[in-house]
């Protein structure tokens, strides 16, 4: 007979989950018997239930115990810590997600099971952080403090490993859940923000609110974070619009109390001589002008020298928005760092307050952005070469990405810096699935780490090559039709698969809702709770490990930057609140996203738009797009 404990060890080790806690969870599943079988239908030496794992046979204890490691080594990739990903096996992904981290809302029988499997108080391999919560609920209202420029990650679990679910802004409130957890190296908060998004985040960057200025006032002075926000009469989005805000526009605040409405929490404003009520996620109190310090100058108004190259100035850590016409309210194109360089194109606009230019982008996007924003780059010439009067760049590609060789960044805030080294200065901090290409193939040492020498398009830096994924882009290899036929789902926990095929007819690739189902069932979706990792991780995999197509996903992300890739690149979205996922063709007249997967089995379902309020409304929104540069 096998040594089939043995065997599991060697399958443990190899798809890089612990061996000691697999072959103990094992023998707690079965006691290492191929024979094992219960009544609710667990099978076999991993006690793999068939309906939910169609593609493995668990009366086969080889191929049982290769299925049950890999699953278990995503699990534990997926939430941080084995204490979660041994409860996701036993209890379910779904109640997982939910989970408090508190061992009495556990079932006794996970309770059991953790307690067999991992010991007293569920010690993690190494002394890790277990993602469980030990200590007594934390309450209270927290402002983030001390990140300055950056963001504070909310992570769904108490591990730098865990995967980011919102980003956090100096200054943003957010409300403690739970208790707190160390890990890591830090100790843990759980929290809400103000969009209603749970997680927890690293109590190094969050002190009470009432404590956090020593006593003193709240900012009196907010900058407005994006275009197009609505200052109401009342808080709530229901409320009557006074006026619509561009980014950037300062309101002061008026002193009365933060309110809580539709979902958010609310402050009231004055801007000039208009009083009304903001959305607070709408406003950085981190980035006001200090003493009413005057804005930046507008581009002198007249003609423009098509091939003038300019400079984004003055954006910080946000992005300059370059949209398809020169309006506030047209879709977004793009969104370009602080020292992004771009070129003119034509002459100027007058339109929403703004005088916007017409530019082409780095990435070869071409739309329109507020001169504010913009100077002229002196001695003329992009990056030290010549404009050209064809409109490609001195690099002779068009306005895109100079160098042969590609990588894509593969997390958030990773930072491009002056020369190798963790004490080098940073350039800018770059977003997971940037694009970035090499400007010289030798690899430096530095910090411990290896640093590969890249250029983002707009400037040329170092970033370690523990971030930095080979591209496999799909240009030259597909071509995107928008036009694609629509894929309406049979059963209502199906949204996600129909959205994944949407994706791969989009560019070409032919897939049957069989061929798909199978290869996305129960690893990344089941019937009881439709897609697991409401990030749409499990889509971008799938799409790779079966197709070998390179995606990335989004998490949260924004209306404006749904409507940047909808029509230009596949992109499907999903929300909690909405209980779905669609993908998108495109934007209509009215700036709504045209979905295309509405599917048919309940009134949710059935929407073929969703519009600007739906979307802030239902909170929280991810996305996954397929990357055609």
């Amino acid at each position: 007979m096998p040594d089939y404990r043995a065997y599991a060890r060697e399958a443990a080790q190899r798809e890089g989950c612990d061996p000691e806690i697999f072959s103990r969870q094992i023998q707690q599943e079965s006691g290492v018997n191929p024979e094992a079988f219960n009544p609710s239908g667990a099978t076999g030496i991993a006690q793999i239930i068939a309906r939910w794992h169609p593609s493995v046979d668990p009366t086969d204890p080889i191929a049982s115990l290769d299925y049950a490691a890999r699953w278990m080594s995503d699990l534990h990739r997926q939430y941080g810590s084995y204490a979660r990903a041994l409860a996701a096996y036993n209890w379910g992904p779904g109640n997982v997600s939910r989970w408090d981290g508190q061992r009495d809302s556990l079932p006794g029988e996970t309770r059991h099971y953790l307690d067999i499997i991992l010991g007293a108080g569920w010690p993690e391999p190494g002394g890790a952080s277990n993602g469980t919560a030990t200590r007594p609920p934390v309450s209270g209202r927290f402002r983030v403090v001390r990140v300055g420029s950056d963001r504070l990650n909310v992570r769904i679990a108490p591990s730098v490993s865990a995967p980011i679910v919102d980003r956090l802004a100096e200054g943003a409130f957010a409300e403690a859940t739970g208790p707190s957890q160390d890990g890591d190296g830090h100790t843990w908060l759980a929290l809400r923000s103000t969009t209603g998004i749970e997680g927890w985040a690293a109590q190094a960057f969050l002190e009470l609110a009432s404590a956090a200025t020593n006593g003193s006032a709240a900012p009196a002075r907010y900058r407005v974070s994006d275009d197009g926000v609505r200052l109401r009469t009342q808080p709530g989005t229901d409320a009557p619009i006074l006026v619509e805000l561009g980014r950037n526009t300062e309101a002061d605040d008026d002193g009365a109390e933060p309110a809580h409405a539709s979902g958010r929490s609310w402050r009231r404003v004055r801007v000039g001589n208009q009083v009304g009520w903001v959305a607070v996620s709408f406003l950085d109190p981190s980035a006001a002008s200090p003493n009413g310090a005057a804005g930046p100058a507008e581009v002198a108004a007249g003609a423009v020298t098509a091939g003038t190259p300019y400079r984004v100035v003055r954006v910080g850590a946000d992005r300059l928005n370059l949209r398809a016409g020169p309006s506030l309210a047209s879709p977004l194109v793009d969104r370009l760092a602080d020292g992004t360089l771009v070129e003119a194109l034509g002459p100027l606009r007058e339109a929403d307050g703004h005088t916007w230019l017409s530019l082409r982008a780095p990435s070869g996007g071409v739309g329109w952005g507020a001169g504010a924003f913009l100077e002229v780059v002196a001695p003329p010439g992009l990056a030290g070469g010549g404009a050209h009067s064809n409109g490609s760049s001195s690099n002779g590609t068009n306005g895109s990405i100079a160098g042969s060789v590609r990588f894509r960044v593969t997390d958030d805030a990773v930072r491009l810096r002056e020369r190798p080294g963790t004490d080098a200065s940073i350039l800018a901090e770059l977003r997971r699935g940037m694009t970035v290409a090499v400007v010289e193939e030798a690899v430096a040492e530095a910090s411990g780490r290896r640093w590969r020498h890249v250029t983002d398009g707009a400037r040329a830096g170092w970033i370690a090559a523990d971030f930095l994924r080979e591209a496999t882009s799909v240009a030259g290899r597909y071509t995107f039709n928008a036009d694609t036929p629509t894929e309406r789902q049979l059963q209502s926990w199906t949204c996600s698969i129909r959205s994944t095929m949407w994706l791969l007819k989009s560019i070409g690739v032919e897939i049957s809702a069989e061929a798909a189902q199978d290869g996305m069932c129960p690893r990344y979706v089941n019937e009881d709770l439709g897609l697991l990792d409401a990030t749409g991780a499990g889509i971008v995999q799938f799409l790779r490990d079966a197709h070998g197509i390179e995606a990335v996903n989004w998490a949260p992300v924004s209306l404006d930057e749904v409507a940047a890739w909808a029509g230009r690149q596949p992109v499907a979205i999903g929300g909690r609140a909405w209980g779905h996922w669609s993908a998108v063709r495109g934007v209509n007249a009215a700036g709504d996203l045209v979905l295309a997967n509405p599917g048919g089995t309940g009134p949710r379902y059935g929407q073929q738009t969703l519009n600007r309020d739906q979307f802030g409304q239902l909170g929280w929104f991810s996305a996954v797009t397929i990357a055609l540069d």
